[in-house]
Order: C-alpha cells, then sequence, then structure tokens
C-alpha cells in the first residue's frame, strides 16, 4: 500500500457549466457501502443502498488476513440483487478476508457490463454501447478469474504482475457518439491460463460531475525505510510519501482508470485496492492505494483516473 509523489497529473478541468439552480435542484447521490469479513469466496454482500445499474465504483480494497496467495479470482462487482460480491480467492477459496467497497448511486446514470476472454499480458478491447447525450463513462465494478485444468485445481492459481483496466468515453465530444471503448490488460505468471475479464461500466450524467484529475507514481527501485520492511525482517520498504494537490478532495470521486503494476515481476497477492481519500479499515490510513504481497519492497508503478462527484 502506498500514497506517493504523483508522476502525471492532468489538471482539475471543467466538463460543463450548469446553472446554480439546475445543480440546487439536482437529487443527491447516494454513498452504497459494503463490509466484508469472511471467507475468501463469500457472495451476495449487502450494501446500505441498492446497487443498481446507477451505482459507480468509488473506492475497494481487498486484503487477505492469513498472508499472500496466488490467485484465481477477484470480485470488486455488482450482482443483478443488487448487492457485491466482494473478494479475492485462490483455488480453495477458503482464507479469511477482509474488504470494502463504496459505490455512489447517481439519479439517472444507466449502465451495463462486458465480458471477455485475454491471455496474460495481451489487452483488452471491448466496445462500450452508444451512451445517452450529455454523460461521462466511469467504472462499476469488475472481476476477474483464471480458467482451471479439469480436476487439477491448483493450475488454475497464478501470480500476479499487472491489473489494468480504463473506460474511454469521446469527450469533449457528444457521449452518444460510438467511440467509447474498455482497454488494460492482465499479467501473470502463467501464459496458459486465459483470463476471463468482466467490467461494469455507468454512464453519469455530467450534471452530476465538476472535474476530472490524474495520479500516480513510480518507486523503482525500491527505497528502504530504517533498514527495516512491514515484516520486521531488515528488507526494504517503499516509502509513503504524500500526494496532495492532486487527489480527490472527499470521497466524492469517481474511478475511471486504475493501472497497478508490480516492475519486477509477479507476485502471490495480499492486498489490492483503489482508495485515494485514504484506506479506511487498513494500517496505513492516509494511503491512496493497495498493492503488494506480504512486504512492501517490491518497486512498482500506479496511477488512477478520477471524474469528481458535485
Amino acid at each position: 500500500m502506498i500514497r506517493a509523489d504523483p508522476v502525471t497529473v492532468n489538471p482539475t478541468r471543467v466538463i460543463d457549466r450548469t446553472t446554480p439552480g439546475l445543480v440546487a435542484a439536482l437529487k443527491p447521490a447516494i454513498k452504497a457501502s459494503v463490509s466484508v469479513r469472511n471467507q475468501s469466496l463469500a457472495y451476495s454482500t449487502p450494501a446500505n443502498a441498492g446497487l443498481t445499474a446507477a451505482a459507480a465504483l468509488s473506492s475497494f480494497r481487498i486484503h487477505y488476513d492469513n498472508g499472500d496467495h496466488a490467485i484465481r479470482s477477484i470480485n470488486v462487482r455488482k450482482l443483478p440483487d443488487q448487492t457485491a460480491a466482494l473478494n479475492i480467492a485462490d483455488s480453495f477459496s477458503d482464507d479469511p478476508i477482509t474488504a470494502f467497497g463504496n459505490w455512489w448511486v447517481i439519479p439517472g446514470a444507466t449502465g451495463g457490463e462486458l465480458t471477455t476472454s485475454i491471455s496474460s499480458g495481451q489487452e483488452i478491447n471491448l466496445t462500450v454501447p452508444v451512451g445517452p447525450a450529455n454523460h461521462r463513462l466511469v467504472l462499476g465494478g469488475f472481476s476477474l478469474r483464471i480458467d482451471g485444468s479439469g480436476n487439477n485445481f491448483e493450475k488454475g492459481e497464478v501470480q500476479v504482475g499487472r491489473i489494468a483496466i480504463r473506460l474511454n468515453d469521446p469527450s469533449p465530444q457528444a457521449s452518444n457518439s460510438a467511440a467509447s471503448r474498455i482497454s488494460g490488460t492482465v499479467f501473470t505468471n502463467d501464459g496458459n491460463r486465459n483470463i476471463i475479464v468482466t467490467v461494469q461500466y455507468v454512464w453519469v450524467p455530467t450534471t452530476y460531475l465538476i472535474g476530472e484529475g490524474r495520479v500516480g507514481n513510480r518507486t523503482d527501485p525500491a527505497r528502504t525505510r530504517g533498514g527495516v520492511g512491514i515484516s520486521g525482517q531488515g528488507s526494504p520498504e517503499r516509502l509513503r510519501n504524500s500526494v496532495t494537490a492532486q487527489l480527490p478532495a472527499s470521497d466524492r470521486y469517481l474511478i475511471r482508470a486504475f493501472d497497478l503494476k508490480f516492475n519486477n515481476g509477479t507476485h502471490n497477492m495480499l492486498d489490492i485496492g483503489v482508495h485515494l481519500d485514504g484506506a479506511t479499515g487498513s494500517t496505513g490510513a492516509d494511503d491512496a492505494i493497495s498493492w503488494q504481497d506480504n512486504n512492501r519492497d517490491d518497486p512498482i508503478e500506479w496511477s488512477v483516473n478520477y471524474l469528481n462527484l458535485r
């Protein structure tokens, strides 16, 4: 987990110039939160508000409570019954995890989901159906599943080097033009296993949006922190350096894209998350992302694109 100096930042820019009277008349967006402390393949966890097609993802974090693991699946996904699948699992799905997820349910938003199968390192390339006029595209949720091999479930587990999901709309062109796509990639240590990727997308009315930003960092090579790693065994540890102006001012933001990458190969996973307003429930409340195995000695590179919510 790390909150670090930015590498590239797009200055916040105005998305619309809605009149104050119209802004005052907007129905409020509702924050829907999910919290999980269970075995790793727990499904259908309810939120405090229904996770409909209008629910856009704002933050999430999933943590193994018993050390890192190779993985077979990751879910940060809305379900048809308006609950969430929020979990990470290896082949046995019996490990304790702690997780949270936050969505904003936005009046007038709409969305859907698309699924594809890729091999390790292959580019995700999905065409999003044309959206309504005056809307922007954001992430609603996602899931990754590694194909297994008959009865040999262990071969379904992989180490991970990178997960990237990007939603691209034609802004500043009209959102109802056919130019919106989902891209990204997943890199693992097994190129022979297909990866089933599902991405949920949400079209948000621009009247609910006030700007966008991008923040990220590269920690390469790893730097020591007093000569002692997070495990206490003397391994080097990435420093937590503060990002200030480029982060959202509050929890009122929506994820458009994230890219989490190890720069030294593939690893088991202990933590994965995007939480630009702080990692509630973690040991580092000031962290912007979570991305590590059992220690913090690996050089990483990450970025997050977001839209600010009124």
